[in-house]
Order: structure tokens, then C-alpha cells, then sequence
């Protein structure tokens, strides 16, 4: 299957923290970009070129989802749709809502009796696509706001031009099938007894092998049964992102295959790259494809392995370039190394486990012939995402490093981001029970009050968590220590949240490490080069009103979030760029996915230091 669906209730490890071909590559073209990314989460900036990859793939899977044997060269663009469930996900287990049979279809005299004849009709379909593909893609890259450029720094025709080189590499599997496709096989395809568990997506119900292709004809095979027979698997274009995933057995590595072909009883998957493949890029697709093939083999009881690889480069008319899969025996070994990987990308503490270790810069020419390696060691520090905040980019990011600031006529203490501690460990005595321990979802749910002296705090679970580590001997009187509870305040009292990463457990007396609550203070000043705004609030580019306002910011020491929530957004979040300098005064420090942030809260205020306009060098 080339889809692994995983009930809600059976996911043992989230989306985000599984390794990935993307995951793994960037750890081998330098560790410490990895460690910008993925763990200190620093989005990079998303040009307008992202978009062109996005909208070829969706204007060749429409494409190829339609069939000259239902869809005539002039219709509208979106004839087939595929329909959603309650829950938002492509409706598999449904056989209502699917637009195929409702359709008359075409004519056998009227349908392609020529190569060239389905080729001018594919190309049609491509032009009844491409521009709502475009446009689509578009607008869901002006509601990133970390995005850079301008619209129109993308021009459709090249959309156009490279989603018509994929039809003509698919065009080339038609010609092949239609030629090697013997007298047996078509008349059995015919009965659509042959039809796949997972088969490619066409606008019919998915339920159902013994449907009757609406292309099947009498005689010699047709061109448009040839059109239909090879083509390939792929990811239902109205399918929610990352909705189509091959997942691992053990939930630890995902993907997504692009185009899977089958009909010649071989299999093989091809990537499509919306590009020339003439950058160094290149050197990392033929590894993401293998570790494709090894994902097939894992997900397939380790008893089916992938005939071909390829990758379809869709600039200037479009190039194949060939992948040796990975021999049966080469399979086990790439699975002890991807575990090792992914063990190791699980346990990163800290940038000292992610060294400046950049690998060779590799020359490529159009369609992703190897050239020769740059001899330069750091050549890739050059065009570095992150070179602003790495010490081999020899760039100076202007990060600030103050300790205090003025605000409010005053000047006011500032924490440098390295030394904002967002846990507390405290211990002391259960004065009242609010809300008895309840078992909820594995965990426990829970408040009480705890005890110092004359001083207290509520303690309770953080929102929507149920802690697993929390003691069972929560009760009126008991002595206890909070390991790693994050403080804040409610209404003037200390609060102290346990999520999962924090513990309850019973208590013989204070320790030298625990904190008095007389001395948590949940406040904090900080400053920071803004890397990254996120979210920014206010009316979005679909209309939306935004009530939610994050950002990353650096300073010398660290880099952490800034998030606000509806009316504690701070009035000139909506004005702050990327580059800008600001201050965050009386600010909640916490911590969220086990990075820092600091939470806005009704008295926050954000003060502009510096705009990015006034830092000439300041590369993003």
C-alpha cells in the first residue's frame, strides 16, 4: 500500500517527531542546520518559489486524474472532485459523493485515436488547470508570514510549461503500454477485475475491485485505455496535507511518494522536481528516493522491494534521470542506519550535539548531472539560510546583547534569553485538594493548593495534558516536589503548571535544589532580533481575523517564541518584521514542544528598539 492510515487512538509517536528524507538530509549536509531548524524550530524564509513545485504537482495530478474516456479537451477545470468525510479526510470508505459515475463520459469514436490526439488533449487539460492551480498555491503562500518576495516574482507560464513536461514524461508510460500491454492482460483489465486495493485515484469510489473501467473498449488496445492502465498512483489532489503519508511500522519514519507506477507489474516511484536540477540539491534526491524504496520495503512485511527509481526534473522540457534502487540485502543496513539517525536526532540537548560540520558543496548541470565538488570546505556557509546565526557564516547578525532598557521613561532590567528558566523544582505540603486526582487518558488531571509557610500556590495540570508522571499519593497533608513545573500567575497567585515534561512525586523535605514560592517570579524582560513572525494577527490574506500572534527572536545567547492570545496581543504586533528589534517587557517565560517562550499577558508591553530598515547587513 502506498498510504499507511493510523487510527487516532493507535498513534504512538506525533507527526512533527517523525524522521523524514528531508529530516535526514539536512542532518547530513550540516548538523548545526538541522539544529536550527528542527530543533530551535527557526522557520526559514519561504520565497515565492515554493510555489511552483506546489502548483505543477497539483496541475499534474488533476491531469492525470482525469480520462479522455469522461473529460473533453474544453471543460472546466474542476469536474472531478473528491469528496471529504466528516472529519475533513478523503472519503476512502465511501462510494457516495464520487463524481465519475455521474458523468456520461465520451464517446469510443470521440476519444484519442493517435498519440498526438492524446497528447493535445492532456496538454488542454493542463491549460484548463494550471492558472486555479497557480493561484491556489499563491494564496496559501501570502498566508505565511514568514514568506519573502512578491507575487509576481512567479510567472504561471513556467507552472504551465513544467506541469506540460511532466504529461509528456507520462505520455512516454502511455506509448510503452500501449506497446507492451499483451491481448490477455487488457481483456482481464477490461472485466477491472485487476483493479488495485489502493488504486490510482480517478474519480470513482475507491471501494470496489471488480469495477468496470468507463475507458474499456473492444479490440486492440486503446489510447485511452493505454492513458488509464499505466497511470500511476498518487496523491489525490483534494487530500488534506500530509493527510496521504507511507508511515513506518514503528511509527518513526514517514513519507510521501509522488508518483508510483505499476502497471507493467514492476514497481517503481518517481519524484518530481519543479526545477532544472542544476543546484546542489541534487546530490540529496537520489538519497531521499532510496530511503523511499526502504520505506516501501519496511511498510510492505520486508517482503516486496521497489524495481525503479526515478526523478522527473520538469525545467526545460523535462529530463529523466535513473536511480539504482537499493539491492534487498543494502535494505537492512539502510534500516540500522536510519534508526541510528533517528536515535540520535531524538536525543539532541544541545548545539554541541550538532557541530558546524558542513558537507562538500556539489555542482550539478541540468537535470542533475554531477559536475565536480566545490573544494572550498565551508562553500555551503555561503548560501546558508542560518549563516546569521552561525559562527562558520563569519556574518554579524546584530544580535543584541543588553541587560537593560528603556521603558516607560525608566530603565528596566533585561534576562538574556540563555538565562530565562521557565521550570521550577518546589516542594511542600498539600494545603486543600480543588480537584481530586482523576485518570484521564493515561495521565492524571488535577489542582491543589501546596503550602510554604504562609505562602501558596496552585498547582495543576497544564492545559489539555494529562501528566503520566505524577504520583498517586495526592491528598490533603501530603508533602511533595514539582520537578519542572512552569509558574505564572493568575489574579495576582502563583500557578504552577505540570505538563508532560514536568513530575509529581512525594516528598521527605525541602532539597538544596527547591525553590521558595516567595522567590518565583514569574516575569520576565527580554530582547531579540526577530528571526521569524509566524503568525501575525489581524484580517489575513482569506479574510480571516487572526487573534493569535507568534514570533521567533534571537539574542547573543539564545533564541526563543513570543506568543499573545486574543486581547493580549500587543497593539503593535501587527506592525513588527522580520529583522526588527524589539523588547518584550513583563513578559510570562514557559515553554512549549520543550522550547522556551515567553507568553504575553494583560500587562505586556512590546517596545520597537530598531527596525529592520536600519540594519543594512541583515540577512534573512
Amino acid at each position: 500500500m502506498p498510504v499507511t492510515l493510523i487510527d487516532p487512538v493507535d498513534i504512538r509517536v506525533a507527526g512533527w517527531n517523525r524522521l523524514s528524507a528531508s529530516k535526514v538530509g539536512i542532518w547530513r549536509s550540516c548538523p548545526r542546520q538541522y539544529w536550527m531548524s528542527y530543533v530551535l524550530k527557526l522557520k526559514e524564509p519561504a520565497p515565492v518559489a515554493v510555489v511552483r513545485g506546489i502548483a505543477v504537482e497539483n496541475c499534474i495530478s488533476r491531469v492525470l486524474r482525469e480520462s479522455p474516456a469522461l473529460i473533453g479537451d474544453n471543460m472546466p477545470d474542476r469536474i472531478l472532485v473528491s469528496p471529504l468525510d466528516e472529519n475533513g479526510n478523503l472519503a476512502i470508505e465511501s462510494v457516495d459523493g464520487w463524481p465519475g459515475p455521474t458523468l456520461n463520459g465520451i464517446l469510443p469514436e470521440n476519444r484519442p485515436h493517435t498519440l498526438e490526439r492524446l497528447r493535445e488533449w492532456a496538454f488542454a487539460r493542463v491549460d484548463a488547470h494550471f492558472l486555479r492551480c497557480t493561484e491556489e498555491a499563491l494564496l496559501r503562500w501570502e498566508m505565511r508570514p514568514n514568506r519573502v518576495g512578491e507575487r509576481t516574482d512567479l510567472d504561471p507560464e513556467i507552472v504551465r510549461s513544467m506541469s506540460k513536461a511532466g504529461i509528456e514524461l507520462h505520455l512516454e508510460e502511455v506509448v510503452r503500454c500501449k506497446e507492451e500491454f499483451s491481448d490477455e492482460k487488457i481483456a482481464l483489465w477490461r472485466t477491472g477485475s485487476t483493479r488495485y486495493e489502493w488504486p490510482s485515484p480517478n474519480g470513482f469510489p475507491w471501494k470496489g475491485l471488480n469495477l468496470e473501467p468507463i475507458e474499456a473498449d473492444t479490440g486492440d488496445i486503446k489510447w485511452s485505455e493505454a492513458w488509464a492502465i499505466s497511470r500511476p498512483w498518487f496523491v489525490d489532489p483534494d487530500a488534506p496535507d500530509f493527510s496521504m503519508n507511507s508511515i513506518h511500522p514503528e511509527q518513526w519514519f514517514q513519507g510521501e511518494y509522488d508518483l508510483i507506477y505499476r502497471w507493467d507489474g514492476k514497481t517503481r516511484i518517481i519524484d518530481l522536481k519543479a526545477s532544472l536540477g542544476n543546484t546542489d540539491r541534487s546530490q540529496l534526491y537520489p538519497q531521499q528516493l532510496r530511503m523511499y524504496a526502504w520505506l516501501w520495503w519496511e511498510t510492505h512485511n520486508r517482503m516486496e522491494t521497489i524495481d525503479g527509481l526515478e526523478i522527473w526534473y520538469l525545467g526545460d522540457g523535462g529530463y529523466r534521470k535513473m536511480v539504482d534502487p537499493p539491492a534487498e540485502k543494502d535494505l537492512f543496513g539502510m534500516a540500522e542506519d536510519l534508526s541510528e539517525i533517528h536515535s540520535t536526532l531524538s536525543n539532541i540537548q544541545s548545539e554541541e550535539d550538532a557541530p558546524c560540520e558542513p558537507s562538500p558543496v556539489i555542482r550539478f548541470a541540468s537535470g542533475g548531472m554531477e559536475i565536480e565538488t566545490e573544494p572550498e570546505p565551508n562553500a555551503r556557509c555561503r548560501t546558508c539560510t542560518y549563516v546569521a546565526l552561525c559562527p562558520n557564516g563569519g556574518h554579524d547578525a546584530q544580535l543584541p546583547s543588553d541587560l537593560t532598557t528603556e521603558a516607560f521613561s525608566r530603565t528596566v532590567p533585561v534576562t538574556p534569553i540563555s538565562h530565562i528558566k521557565p521550570r521550577v523544582t518546589v516542594e511542600g505540603e498539600i494545603f486543600s485538594m480543588i480537584q481530586p486526582p482523576k485518570l484521564e487518558d493515561g495521565g492524571v488531571t488535577f489542582s491543589f493548593t501546596l503550602r510554604q509557610g504562609h505562602d501558596q500556590a496552585e498547582v495543576k495540570n497544564a492545559f489539555r495534558t494529562a501528566p503520566k508522571n505524577v504520583t498517586r499519593g495526592l491528598q490533603k497533608d501530603a508533602r511533595v516536589r514539582i520537578r519542572g513545573g512552569i509558574p505564572g500567575l493568575w489574579r495576582g497567585r502563583i500557578q504552577i503548571e505540570v505538563d508532560n515534561s514536568a513530575s509529581i512525586e512525594l516528598s521527605d523535605g525541602p532539597q538544596e535544589d527547591d525553590i521558595e514560592l516567595i522567590d518565583i517570579h514569574p516575569r520576565v524582560n527580554a530582547i531579540g532580533k526577530v528571526w521569524a513572525i509566524e503568525l501575525r494577527p489581524g484580517i489575513q490574506p482569506d479574510g480571516s481575523n487572526q487573534t493569535t500572534w507568534r514570533i521567533k527572536m534571537a539574542d547573543s545567547s539564545g533564541v526563543l517564541s513570543v506568543i499573545g492570545f486574543k486581547m493580549n496581543v500587543p497593539d503593535r504586533a501587527r506592525g513588527i518584521q522580520r529583522g526588527d528589534i524589539i523588547a518584550i517587557i513583563n513578559g510570562q517565560p514557559g515553554e512549549f514542544g520543550g522550547q522556551k517562550q515567553i507568553k504575553c499577558i494583560r500587562d505586556t508591553s512590546l517596545i520597537l528598539i530598531s527596525s529592520s530598515d536600519e540594519c543594512a547587513d541583515w540577512r534573512l
